[in-house]
């Protein structure tokens, strides 16, 4: 009877692939997702798979697969691959501190069922710290020791380098992870080695670098911004033409009637003498 997949369970799957070997059959490890973007979308896998494989492909939550390109560069354990964009996956969520969350409590693992698939599997972290001492002088800590923890869990042969450690109850539904699981203590071993994200988050930094800065905005000057900020003016009216004193007055007066006409002077006629 499998476990109860929570629900953070299934957001987190967004975040899991799995890195197989396009040439080779039933080979293949887990990976995440990096960054995802709309520009890129990278995964981090182990180095110990990677190196020397030259034809890597990469398979989704959703099923979805892409061609894998390792990058040069790789750092404790871990390598950069970029894949085609893929819009639907999501980065892994990590832990802001080490303090809060991680201790001895309940995490889950998504290890790789076959080349297309992962599966939901419980896990334990049953030692917060791996702080261990010189023998020299037990007051001094070994060099990095406290950034692994040890994490149980009933995979078998399954080889889980480097699949991320999801913390199963945090108060919400989005998957946190608390470290990244970096090697098995022995053969056929139930426990794990893994690396806190507090620690892993540099190592993802130098693989990954600095995000590119943005770039500068550009300032408009002072007039340009109160023209914008203020009403266009309104165009202005044509001159009106001014007509002539005559004219004015004459479209002042009424036109004249007919009766106010002067009259004619008919001209008269000479009369002619009667001759007696």
């Amino acid at each position: 009877m499998r476990p109860e997949i929570p629900r953070s369970a299934t957001q987190a799957m967004r975040c899991v692939v799995v890195v197989f070997d396009r040439k080779i059959t039933g080979d293949y490890c887990t990976g995440f997702v990096a960054v995802a973007n709309t520009s890129a979308t990278l995964v981090v896998a182990p180095s110990s798979f990677v190196s020397g494989r030259k034809h890597l492909g990469v398979c989704f939550f959703d099923g979805i697969q892409s061609r894998a390109q390792a990058a040069v560069s790789a750092k404790g354990g871990f390598c950069l691959l970029t894949t085609k964009v893929h819009t639907s996956c999501e980065e892994v969520n990590w832990m802001e501190s080490n303090s809060s969350l991680l201790t001895p409590s309940s995490t889950f693992i998504l290890p790789p069922q076959s080349p297309t698939n992962s599966y939901y599997q419980p896990s334990f972290i049953v030692v917060e710290s791996l702080r261990s001492y010189l023998l020299e002088n037990y007051r001094k800590l070994a060099v990095h020791s406290e950034n692994y923890f040890l994490v149980s869990c009933e995979a078998g042969k399954t080889d889980l380098i480097g699949a991320p450690v999801f913390t199963t109850d945090n108060g919400s539904t989005k998957s946190i992870a608390l470290g990244v699981v970096l090697t098995d203590c022995r053969t056929e071993s139930e426990i794990r080695v893994a690396i806190t994200a507090t620690h892993f988050k540099e190592i993802l930094k130098s693989l990954v670098g600095p995000a590119p800065p943005s770039p500068p905005r550009r300032k408009r000057s002072k007039n340009i911004e109160e023209e914008v900020e203020k009403d266009p003016p309104t165009p202005p009216s044509p001159p009106r033409r001014k007509r002539s004193k005559n004219i004015e007055e004459e479209v002042e007066k009424d036109p004249p009637t007919p009766s106010s006409l002067p009259r004619r002077k008919r001209r008269k006629r000479p009369s002619k003498k009667r001759t007696e």
